[in-house]
């Protein structure tokens, strides 16, 4: 990640479904603090949408006069995330609740720098490769956003960091490591039978 050219907007990216605990809103309303205080963004979210939020989140949108640099793209096909990602400087995860973030993961294995969520399971996940903050607070996003903007000493570290953490993620690897569980219960139960 090299410097920003402060003159062109620094292109930031959210690939979710909108929804109540995915808090675009709350992106939103940081996105356009950090306008207002002279950094030129844009904000792009990708995914299907639960309708009643999204017309939420637009409401929001107008409020904030942000209707220039947020955008809704809505779906897209899965084989155009690659190219979606590497076209945008910062990604932005600002869900408080999941399973496994299939989407922070491969957000990570794309190289960008990561703003995240500190609710779990993102940090255990993540771990040390992002920069967190309370998606519930836009204060708090905006703070970790203006952070990795101005600081390409943290996007490459963290970037380093977080593509790293990806490739421990595999479906190979899951499906090796639950053939073998599944195989030591079975000889587990074997031996408890005997």
């Amino acid at each position: 990640q090299e410097e920003y050219n402060f003159n062109t907007p620094i292109k930031l990216l959210y690939i979710s479904t909108i929804d109540v605990y995915k808090h675009q809103k709350e992106v939103v309303k940081a996105v356009s603090m950090l306008n207002k205080n002279g950094f030129k963004i844009t904000f792009d979210i990708i995914g299907g949408s639960y309708k009643p939020e999204e017309t939420e989140l637009k409401k929001t949108i107008s409020e904030e006069n942000a209707e220039s640099y947020v955008n809704i793209l809505g779906e897209i096909k899965y084989s155009n995330l690659p190219e979606e990602y590497q076209s945008r400087d910062i990604f932005v995860y600002a869900s408080s609740c999941e399973n496994l973030p299939n989407i922070l993961i491969e957000a990570m294995a794309s190289g960008l720098p990561i703003a995240c969520s500190n609710k779990g399971p993102m940090p255990e996940v993540l771990k040390d490769g992002g920069v967190y903050f309370n998606p519930e607070d836009f204060f708090s996003i905006y703070n970790a956003l203006k952070k990795l903007i101005t600081s390409s000493n943290i996007r490459n570290e963290i970037c380093i960091k977080s593509r790293k953490y990806a490739e421990s993620y595999s479906w190979s690897k899951c499906t090796t490591e639950t053939f073998n569980f599944l195989h030591h219960v079975k000889n587990k139960s074997l031996d408890h039978n005997k």
